[in-house]
């Protein structure tokens, strides 16, 4: 390893020496932590030791423990967190940022055991977790019924869990305090079989320190031994790192390079029948290659479901009629991960669909109106008549309703047509039974009489 040090130090130290060009230091350390990816984090932690101590000049070598620190801490590479609450703790002792990060990630690092856990379930009985060994690897996942993405993780796992290549014991804990709402969400929204559902209301518990919970969707996998063998997980890098636990072969749908290559095909904004027709082009080429067919059919089934716009949203129903649903080019492996996502994405094109009538529900929300103060109402949505009318759902929480937030007004602005209305409506728990809510900002126009023109409008 040392090797890159060398290297590095030889183009540097005229540098440091000449000035303290921390942009080019920086350059060059980018290069090294790239370099040193693939190293175990006890190598990578000693390299570490090896950088700063290169440096005579203190003011150099705190510039370099706090890039190296904030490095490793934004690192999206599972297990670089071990670097950078080591550089913390040995370098930067008196941080506070670092301190705080040692703080909440220290006790829950890949390989460390589980920090035991004491909560309560729906009875209010105490129970007690991660003190000895179990038999099957155990999914620890925190999440919050008012939290809008734990609602989407939580119906992809509901898809995995049955799925996995391997026994699952699940521990789902409620990090609110709305007894009422976590019924709910474990009746309706979250209830693998056998699932172990607890709370802490009380705090009297420190899981948000233990296990770094900071915000949910939070996901750990705990191995049969009591370890952690992964931190701060989603669906898709559970069921990867399960596979490669168990050493499972199956083709993964839905890769950054398949991701890659339709976003160039889709570059242009495709329409519906653009979409459909490639997929046909597809299927006709793929005619003679089964495995070849239900690799590019599956991609494009993820990608479709993934990603946001009208176009898309509208090609995936006859897409999935067409092209999924039906057709003899599956196995078993790959029926696990196709169908679960087709019929979710199913279930959520049923709600809304262009030409029904609007849910007949009371909302209580903010009226947009051409040239007029806004207005908080409560209103059902059947009697927003407007030429036309819209009803946004958007979420404080969520970035990109932030950043369409000048497109969300302008639909009801100066050029707007006279007597448009715009409705704007917080994504709430409680309307996931008759709205779309995964896709946000989410965008309904209607007409007069409240019946849908058009869905997931684009802003």
């Amino acid at each position: 390893m040392k090797r890159f040090v060398t290297v590095l130090l030889t183009v540097l130290l005229p540098l440091w020496a000449a000035g303290q060009d921390y942009a080019a230091l920086d350059t060059k350390m980018d290069a090294y932590f790239a370099a040193i990816e693939a190293a175990s984090v006890t190598d990578k932690c000693k390299e570490m030791d090896f950088l700063v101590l290169s440096a005579e000049q203190a003011a150099v070598r705190e510039h370099i423990a706090r890039y190296a620190f904030a490095h490793y801490r934004d690192s999206r590479l599972m297990g670089d967190e071990g670097v950078a609450v080591y550089v913390a703790k040995k370098w930067l002792p008196e941080d506070a940022e670092a301190r705080s990060y040692v703080l909440f990630n220290g006790h829950s690092l890949l390989g460390m055991k589980a920090p035991p856990l004491t909560l309560t379930d729906h009875n209010g009985q105490k129970v007690s977790l991660f003190r000895e060994a179990g038999e099957h690897y155990t999914l620890l996942y925190f999440y919050d019924t008012s939290c809008t993405s734990c609602t989407a993780e939580s119906q992809l796992l509901m898809h995995y869990i049955p799925t996995a290549p391997v026994p699952l014991d699940v521990v789902a804990v409620y990090v609110g305090t709305d007894e009422k709402a976590w019924a709910r969400y474990r009746a309706t929204r979250f209830h693998p079989e056998g699932a172990l559902h607890l709370w802490d209301p009380a705090m009297e518990s420190s899981f948000q320190q233990d296990y770094g919970v900071l915000k949910t969707p939070m996901l750990y996998l705990i191995a049969p031994d009591g370890t952690i063998a992964g931190r701060r997980l989603d669906t898709s890098s559970l069921a990867t790192l399960l596979d490669a636990l168990t050493q499972t072969q199956a083709y993964r749908y839905g890769g950054e390079e398949s991701m890659a290559l339709f976003d160039t095909m889709f570059a242009e904004g495709a329409s519906k029948d653009d979409i459909l027709e490639t997929a046909g082009y597809i299927a006709e080429r793929t005619a003679d290659n089964p495995a070849g067919y239900a690799h590019m059919m599956g991609d494009l089934l993820y990608y479709l479901s993934l990603h946001r716009g009208e176009s898309l949203r509208a090609a995936l129903g006859p897409f999935m009629d067409s092209y999924i649903y039906g057709k003899d080019v599956w196995s078993a492996e790959d029926s696990l991960q196709i169908f679960p996502i087709a019929d979710m994405m199913r279930g959520l094109l049923d709600k809304c669909r262009v030409g029904t009538r609007v849910p007949n529900v009371r909302l209580k929300g903010t009226l947009l109106r051409p040239g007029k103060a806004d207005k908080t109402v409560s209103r059902r949505l059947r009697c927003l008549r407007g030429r036309p009318g819209f009803v946004v759902f958007v979420s404080d929480s969520c970035a990109t309703c932030l950043e369409s937030e000048p497109a969300i007004r302008a639909l009801a602005g100066a050029d707007a047509p006279r007597g448009t209305k715009v409705f704007l409506v917080q994504a709430d728990d409680s309307l996931l039974d008759d709205f779309d809510l995964s896709y946000l900002p989410y965008v309904l126009e209607l007409d007069r009489r409240g019946r849908i023109v058009r869905r997931y409008v684009d802003l």
